[in-house]
């Protein structure tokens, strides 16, 4: 137990992100993660049917 609580301690974790208004996946990546790359994640995770017009949802997002 220990040396698995000791590994999972520095593993990425989800977490809820609240957007405040009708944003691309591209600019919600990029705001949260500094890496524009990562929308797909965003949108593979949370179902989203157009990258381009994500709405203010509860999101959930990796925290690394």
């Amino acid at each position: 137990w220990k040396d698995l609580t000791e590994r999972a301690k520095d593993s990425a974790r989800l977490t809820t992100l609240n957007p405040p208004d009708t944003a691309p996946a591209l600019v919600l990546a990029y705001d949260f993660y500094e890496d524009a790359s990562r929308d797909s994640d965003i949108v593979a995770r949370n179902g989203i049917r157009h990258p381009g017009f994500v709405p203010p949802e509860p999101l959930k997002v990796l925290t690394r």
